[in-house]
């Protein structure tokens, strides 16, 4: 094993790591051959090519659903439209959204530090039927209402529209536990004014100018934070 190696090139190294396995998380696929990927990795570090390098090149090389580095296209379609909440428990979805709060933050911004711990919030709440008409202005249904309607009613579309939408990335944030406890199921204009006065996240910030949550800003707010995902877990 080389010796010596560079604090930048350690770090070169962090973000080639971190990359594959938030990459492969994010895309729900297995990590039950890490060991003999890792072990099979330090293998490949002998010899005069940088370690950052070698390591890229060997994860790159990699196919198959236990082992592959997942490219862009996959990796933007789950990361948008995957079931984010629920193919990732909540102390993984809090280290992916407190690294997409960081991003949000400026030479101008004040330090802010996360000392406690944090919970996933639903923007649109998962119990959502008594508070949020669907866009259509119309009330959602429940599973066994969607059972027994009739064919072509649209409200079933809608409602299992909303329902798949709402576990995406684009409908999460993180608050405390006891905040996230209060505003859960309630209006969105309540859940806003209170999310706004009692948390200084920058990644809560952006809903400063949001009228109105629904599927569509969901959909939006899904491709805002692609962006900042490419640029913290490239390939």
């Amino acid at each position: 094993m080389r010796k010596g190696v560079s604090k930048r090139e350690m770090k070169a190294i962090g973000n080639i790591l971190e990359s594959y396995l938030v990459r492969r998380a994010v895309c729900g696929l297995t990590t039950k051959n890490y060991n003999r990927i890792f072990l099979t990795l330090l293998r490949q570090l002998d010899g005069p090519t940088p370690a950052s390098a070698s390591i890229k090149s060997y994860l790159s090389g990699l196919t198959g659903d236990s082992a592959i580095w997942p490219s862009n296209a996959v990796f933007e379609e789950q990361f948008q439209s995957g079931p984010m909440y629920g193919r990732l428990n909540n102390p993984k979805l809090i280290v992916l959204l407190e690294r997409l709060n960081r991003t949000y933050m400026t030479r101008q911004s004040e330090v802010i530090e996360i000392h406690g711990p944090s919970t996933v919030e639903h923007l649109l709440p998962q119990q959502w039927l008594e508070y949020w008409p669907l866009d259509t202005g119309k009330q959602g249904m429940t599973e066994d209402e969607m059972e027994n309607a009739p064919a072509g009613d649209d409200r079933v579309f809608a409602t299992r529209r909303r329902d798949q939408q709402l576990q995406t990335i684009g409908n999460l944030t993180m608050l405390t536990g006891p905040l996230n406890s209060s505003v859960s199921n309630g209006l969105w204009s309540t859940k806003q004014r209170a999310i706004l006065l009692k948390s200084l996240l920058p990644i809560n910030q952006f809903l400063h100018d949001e009228p109105e949550w629904d599927e569509s800003r969901i959909v939006e707010r899904g491709k805002e934070l692609w962006v900042k995902a490419k640029a913290l877990w490239p390939k």
